[in-house]
């Protein structure tokens, strides 16, 4: 499943490259381990038009560890080809230092070769966005109705028990205050599925 989300611009580029693998977030969803996160940007009351995808690696709903009504997602973004790498930049001004002592004998500056350096690296952004070609179309081919379910007290007070009226997964029931969703996806808000 793919959830769209907005991200601030901070937040953002520590994800783009790759500093910050984590997102914490309400656990509002039926956020799950496999699902996509499409990532946008957004500052200053408007979207930015900057986006990429993360997978979700992990997810902590500890009580312990986690703010009531919030989980912490590992993530791993999934088009870091979007973005120009230091390693392409390094090896294009590589190219460009090995032919500089012939653009000196032809009079070329070092303003042109700023240039020079600006124009490819353009071109090396270009190349891989179109590699990676991604669309608010494709999002969606995976939006799927909400699952609705309960969580059933079960009888037996002395061992707190709470059963899910979708999957028939066990909890502590005194826990389920905290479990806006059952692990198998569906929202425990005691609705029916239509």
């Amino acid at each position: 499943m793919i959830h769209d989300l907005k991200i601030l611009p901070i937040y953002f580029e520590a994800v783009a490259l790759g500093i910050k693998t984590f997102e914490v977030r309400k656990d509002d969803r039926p956020y799950q381990v496999g699902d996509t996160l499409l990532l946008r940007e957004y500052g200053n009351g408007e979207f930015t038009g900057k986006k990429l995808k993360a997978k979700v690696t992990y997810i902590l709903r500890d009580s312990v560890f986690c703010k009531d009504g919030y989980c912490i997602m590992g993530i791993k973004e999934v088009d870091r080809n979007k973005y120009i790498s230091r390693a392409d930049v390094e090896a294009i001004c590589h190219d460009i230092y090995l032919r500089s002592d012939e653009w000196t004998n032809e009079g070329i500056t070092a303003i042109d070769t700023a240039d020079e350096i600006l124009e490819r690296v353009d071109e090396k952004i270009k190349e891989k966005e179109s590699e990676n070609n991604f669309n608010d179309t494709d999002i969606d081919a995976d939006v799927q109705p909400v699952k609705r379910g309960r969580w059933i007290i079960a009888d037996d007070v002395e061992h707190f028990i709470a059963v899910c009226s979708e999957c028939g997964r066990t909890e502590d029931s005194r826990d389920i205050k905290d479990m806006p969703y059952c692990h198998c996806g569906a929202r425990m808000d005691g609705e029916q599925n239509g």
